[in-house]
């Protein structure tokens, strides 16, 4: 499986431009294989890497060796060009553990080591290489100097050819010597071409691989965008007010809400990208569960590992080697954990539980030893039986068959929920697939049909019931879509983005007061949300209460500044520039349609709204004609941008040559503006006659 996995992972990211490769499977983030997103796919790799190399170690037929050779190198291969760095790190992490037990087994038992068991073990060559090519590209990706590469290869070659004489000390057939030898180059070729094949060819792949390993350290952690620790830290206060029985199970992205900036700017986190998960199971368990819940995974996790040392110290254990690819593949889980969800994933999270069962089990197998039937009567209700090292119990007829038809029962139920469940999820990704209108139905109401096939299978699950009344409202069922809204809120009654839902369909249906007394719960739960303070601010304006339309219109803008910069901004420049506009504010308006070009710079609603803005508020000619220059790069990006007709209108008014008028004769002046002549009298001179 795990084969077919990167097979399929490396076509999509080898034929990035196959339509038919990469939509095989519906994908986020590729390559993802049959995951969706690659990061959930590098969680499958992570848990059954590690058994490949420990059944590879185990192998002695020549067959076998070459199989299972070809499946490590090309899961190997995926998970280099995957570039996931948590799946780096936690291979790293099962490779350094791997070879720190080889060492200590070696040191413990030189006469029969873990590594060199067998004279006919023809494997342990072909996992030195493969080790060492991945510490080999590890180092090597990180220092650019051509010296130390060289240096780096030197070495490589000589731990080689070290890691040969020791096998072939041991091994005095010249035909198994000769495969030792043919399989090591087999398998450094191939090493070879995992990391230097990529979409361009064959090329140098090391800088490319050490520009992901850089990603890795804490300084480049932001240029990387890896901004996660802000919300470790946040959801570490969260665990300082609920220290013992947590927020409750799955109740994480419900709360940090009320935490996203409580110790430090989560500049990942805003209106418009809310974190559904943390990217850290220990931190969110933790915050779940409490000191009590997370105590008993650690106790867990302490049974597991003691029962895990006493199989692998004993030599004489014919499990060791499948126990010891089980705890690396754990060991992958824990550190995989800390930047990611494979809990959520459910196939690591199932591979897990799997592994855990497994090694109790061949633990409780391996103690079968008859000690613990000494004290037990064989008369009792429980009777022991031992046999071939097996310790176990039999149960009388009647509680067997008892417990037999409640594990039916169980069963069969558990059976058909998870059948609902999986058919609910897949209508689901089915609605958010739709993106255009088929046979002549539309997009929406492909969409209703999708969504209330999942409410048929799961109609208890939050999201769904918000993407349902999405979809009935945009079908122009307000109603109904109002009634789901306000479901979605009983499963989960402090999430805001149903409110905000729920304040839309409100708006919709003309329902002022509604949506005025929604507003205000989601400002109680995220008082910093400046969409929520946006539309307070107008419904107050509206019903002439002055003072709280003043208090909410100053939140909006303290928040819009508050949160201006952050990656993905989510308070909507359009909004808040509408809404300044709506009450008189057009200074503050015209600046909030700068940002958004500043931010936004190919996005034609932001010049119309600033162009609008300019030309129908301002009295100054040279604000006009800035008005009238954003009007028209609006319209080159989006000649059919909102309101396209009345810019046009507004441009053809302006761009009107001007009629220049020849000045009036005074007497059309005079008649024209009404004005009657005043009368001169002559003056008459006088004269003495004498």
């Amino acid at each position: 499986t795990s084969v077919l996995v990167s097979v399929l992972g490396l076509l999509q990211y080898y034929y990035p431009h196959n339509i038919d490769i990469q939509n095989f499977i519906r994908q986020a983030v590729k390559p993802a294989s049959t995951f969706g997103n690659k990061n959930m796919a590098i969680h499958f790799i992570v848990m059954t890497l590690p058994l490949m190399l420990v059944f590879l170690l185990r192998a002695q037929k020549l067959s076998k060796i070459i199989f299972f050779t070809i499946a490590t190198v090309i899961a190997s291969w995926f998970l280099i060009h995957s570039s996931t760095r948590a799946g780096w790190l936690s291979i790293a992490v099962e490779m350094m553990f791997l070879t720190l037990f080889l060492i200590y087994d070696y040191l413990k038992n030189k006469k029969n080591p873990f590594l060199l068991k067998t004279e006919t073990n023809h494997s342990a060559i072909v996992f030195i290489v493969l080790a060492l090519g991945i510490i080999f590209s590890s180092l090597m990706a990180n220092y650019q100097s051509g010296n130390i590469q060289t240096l780096f290869i030197i070495i490589t070659f000589v731990l080689i050819l070290f890691a040969v004489l020791i096998t072939l000390k041991k091994t005095t057939d010249k035909t198994i010597k000769f495969h030792k030898i043919m399989i090591m180059f087999v398998g450094f070729i191939l090493w070879v071409g995992a990391i230097n094949y990529t979409t361009q060819g064959f090329v140098s792949n090391s800088n490319y691989i050490g520009q992901r390993l850089a990603e890795m350290k804490p300084e480049n952690a932001k240029k990387a965008g890896n901004e996660r620790v802000a919300a470790w830290v946040n959801t570490l206060e969260m665990i300082k007010d609920n220290p013992i029985i947590g927020v409750g199970v799955g109740q994480w992205p419900t709360i940090y809400p009320l935490y996203y900036d409580k110790k430090v700017k989560d500049r990942i986190f805003n209106e418009k990208v809310r974190l559904r998960h943390l990217h850290n199971e220990h931190l969110e368990l933790l915050a779940n569960f409490g000191i009590i819940g997370f105590s008993f995974l650690l106790w867990l996790a302490f049974l597991v590992g003691q029962a895990s040392y006493k199989i692998l110290s004993n030599i004489k254990s014919e499990n060791r080697y499948l126990v010891l690819g089980m705890v690396l593949a754990l060991t992958g889980f824990a550190v995989t954990s800390i930047f990611t969800f494979p809990i959520k994933v459910y196939s690591p999270m199932l591979y897990a539980l799997v592994f855990m069962a497994l090694i109790a089990n061949i633990f409780f197998r391996s103690q079968g030893d008859g000690k613990g039937a000494k004290n037990i009567d064989k008369q009792q209700k429980f009777n022991h039986v031992r046999g071939d090292s097996v310790a176990y119990f039999i149960l009388d007829k009647p509680i067997t068959k008892g417990l037999l038809i409640f594990a039916l029962g169980l069963t069969t139920l558990a059976g058909w929920t998870a059948y609902n469940w999986t058919m609910g999820e897949h209508y689901f990704h089915n609605n958010q697939a739709v993106k255009q209108a088929i046979n002549g139905i539309s997009k929406h109401k492909l969409k209703l049909i999708q969504i209330n096939k999942s409410l048929e299978h799961n109609p208890f699950r939050a999201k769904t019931l918000l993407l349902a009344g999405s979809a009935y409202l945009n079908n122009g069922q307000t109603d109904k879509g109002i009634e789901l809204f306000n479901e979605s809120l009983e499963v989960s009654p402090y999430q805001t983005t149903p409110l905000l839902a729920l304040s839309q369909a409100y708006r919709a249906k003309g329902d002022n007061v509604n949506q005025l007394k929604t507003l205000e719960t989601f400002i109680e739960i995220d008082p910093k949300s400046v969409r929520a303070n946006a539309r307070a601010a107008i419904l107050y304006a509206q019903k002439r209460d002055q003072k709280n339309a003043n208090i909410a219109y100053h939140k909006m803008k303290k928040n819009f500044q508050y949160f201006l910069g952050r990656a993905s901004f989510g308070p909507y420049f359009n909004e808040v520039g509408k809404t300044a506009k709506a009450l008189g504010d057009y200074q503050f308006a015209k600046y909030v349609f700068s940002q958004g070009i500043k931010h936004q710079p190919k996005k034609a609603s932001h010049y119309k709204n600033l162009g609008l803005l300019y030309y129908t508020h301002s009295k100054n000619a040279t604000e006009k004609n800035k008005g009238v220059l954003a009007l028209k790069y609006a319209l080159k990006l989006n000649s059919r941008v909102k309101q396209h007709k009345v810019i046009r209108n507004i441009i053809k008014q302006h761009n009107k040559p001007k009629v220049i008028k020849k000045p009036m004769a005074k007497k059309s002046i005079i008649k024209t503006l009404k004005i009657k002549p005043k009368t001169v009298k002559k003056k008459v001179i006088k004269t003495n006659k004498k």
